[in-house]
């Protein structure tokens, strides 16, 4: 059975639209990208002083179940180099399970909807770009949840460089926004 998973993704250290990049390829082998935000940068939220943000959504259908998704997202931030020093600190990749389904989850490992996903205008823009209906989130009432984040700098930039979103192909289009191989997913 296949799954809507909608992922975060942040970087500020290094090449950060490369990692970016390198992430979307990890995601690759995880289930079909069907669907990518563009990149919108952003002023850390919490932490120590550290650089901007780079960050966007992705839309991933996935057969892994959520607790292996989320193992998976991790070993794709520590194989860009991702060190957990300090809480809210730098870092060369972030990847964030934001939505699985329309699913609550809470265990001691994973909540979803992400927990911090209604006070953060960086996820919140990327993934009304790539969600059908935010509406359907549980426990978001997006007038309110907008409302707060208005404060919040975040710029759009566009799309990631060398990176094609396989719903903006022909192809994909005349399939419903889904790329051909994905359409039956």
């Amino acid at each position: 059975m296949s799954h809507d998973a909608y992922i975060g993704l942040g970087s500020n250290l290094g090449d950060r639209e490369g990692h970016l990049r390198q992430a979307i390829v990890g995601l690759t082998r995880l289930g079909t990208v069907v669907k990518a935000s563009a990149i919108f940068e952003s002023e850390p939220v919490g932490g120590p002083p550290q650089p901007w943000y780079l960050n966007m959504v992705v839309r991933l259908i996935t057969k892994h179940n959520p607790h292996t998704l989320l193992k998976d997202l991790l070993a794709i931030e520590m194989s860009q180099g991702r060190i957990r020093r300090e809480k809210n600190g730098p870092r060369t990749l972030d990847l964030d399970l934001l939505l699985w389904d329309e699913a609550v989850i809470h265990a001691v490992d994973l909540i979803v909807p992400h927990p911090r996903l209604q006070g953060r205008r960086f996820v919140l823009e990327p993934l009304a770009e790539v969600h059908p209906d935010l509406g359907k989130i549980p426990g978001l009432d997006w007038t309110t949840v907008w409302h707060n984040v208005q404060d919040q700098a975040v710029r759009r930039t566009g799309p990631l460089a060398g990176w094609e979103d396989p719903a903006r192909r022909p192809e994909a289009r005349e399939a419903g926004g889904l790329p051909k191989e994905s359409a039956g997913a």
